[in-house]
């Protein structure tokens, strides 16, 4: 705060959403009357402030479909993910995963727990999931990532599957980033689609990762093939001209 006799007033504080009256503002940085009286300037008063956002949810995309408190008259167990609680049910979840069909139906003792917590799982990848999981049409290219990846750990072959379809049909990706998911998720439909694209030595060089050493070999074997046999077809095409 900028005061009228060249005076600056500092002060640092962290907000949050651990109570209702946590980011109201912070009533010990200055009173009022002193405010008014070293601060206000005409009509005016001047505030700088700085803020870091350290941590941000629920304003990445859209909910397509709500596991909150809204859906527990339709669920029988609760996931706690983060700092998020999805209402579910424990035999659908069951009967897309052989992870949770082993949690929940099997011996562990979460199968009888009203409230099970998943670790270390971004909470946003998994609402993104459990959309795909009931029918919503929640991959594009900033979900896709964390769709596989939880898709691969729970075992879920529908979102594996959706996400293979969205990748060959819609993705914008670079062919190097899909060649990447190819294989670092086994899609080999995907693998092949790709390498069906590519025929020019131009997109040869642009499907090619940084570091060679780290693409599926036999990627990198038939990009070598379609390159020998474009150098080939060039030699013979500049030694058939006049």
């Amino acid at each position: 705060m900028v005061a009228a006799h060249s005076v600056t007033r500092n002060a640092k504080n962290s907000f949050g959403t651990g109570n209702e009256t946590s980011s109201w503002g912070w009533s010990p940085f200055i009173n009022w009357n002193e405010m008014i009286d070293d601060y206000l300037i005409g009509d005016t008063i001047t505030i700088e402030a700085t803020v870091r956002i350290t941590d941000m949810t629920g304003f990445s995309k859209k909910v397509l479909k709500s596991f909150d408190e809204s859906n527990e008259e339709f669920s029988d167990v609760v996931v706690a993910v983060g700092n998020e609680k999805f209402y579910v049910l424990k035999v659908y979840l069951a009967s897309h995963s052989t992870y949770f069909k082993t949690l929940f139906l099997g011996k562990f003792v979460e199968a009888d727990k009203s409230e099970v917590t998943l670790q270390d799982i971004d909470p946003t990848d998994f609402q993104c999931l459990m959309e795909v999981i009931h029918g919503e049409s929640a991959i594009d290219d900033s979900t896709i990532d964390g769709v596989l990846q939880l898709a691969q750990m729970f075992d879920v072959s529908l979102a594996i599957r959706k996400s293979e379809e969205f990748l060959v049909e819609k993705s914008k990706k670079s062919m190097r980033d899909l060649l990447k998911l190819a294989k670092q998720f086994q899609l080999e439909n995907l693998k092949t689609v790709c390498l069906s694209k590519i025929n020019t030595l131009d997109e040869i060089e642009a499907s090619m990762a940084h570091n060679p050493a780290e693409m599926d070999p036999s990627v990198l074997a038939e990009l070598l093939k379609k390159s020998t046999a474009l150098v080939r077809m060039n030699e013979v095409l500049f030694a058939s001209l006049p």
